[in-house]
């Protein structure tokens, strides 16, 4: 996702990706300002809910903004391991 929203990805992939900044009627929410994902809204739980573009920006927007906000793929997975290091520890 970070490729998507960032670097070049293949098309496929990231032809669906809009941040809310992008979308009409959105632009001046606080969700804006930061690099947070619009979510398409699906008709069918069980299987829109699993597309990619779903449940990829919801997770995205999971993620914590410093995170998100990484100026490269090695930064970016350096903090989400830590992060993900210390959700485990506080389990």
């Amino acid at each position: 996702m970070f490729q998507c929203v960032n670097d070049p990805a293949p098309g496929y992939r990231s032809a669906d990706v809009r941040r809310v900044a992008d979308v009409p009627g959105r632009k001046h929410l606080r969700s804006a300002a930061s690099s947070s994902l619009a979510i398409p809204t699906t008709r069918r739980s069980t299987i829109g809910d699993r597309a990619f573009v779903v449940a990829a920006a919801s997770v995205w927007n999971k993620i914590p903004q410093e995170i998100r906000s990484a100026t490269s793929l090695p930064v970016f997975r350096r903090r989400l391991k830590n992060h993900l290091f210390d959700c485990v520890l506080l389990l």
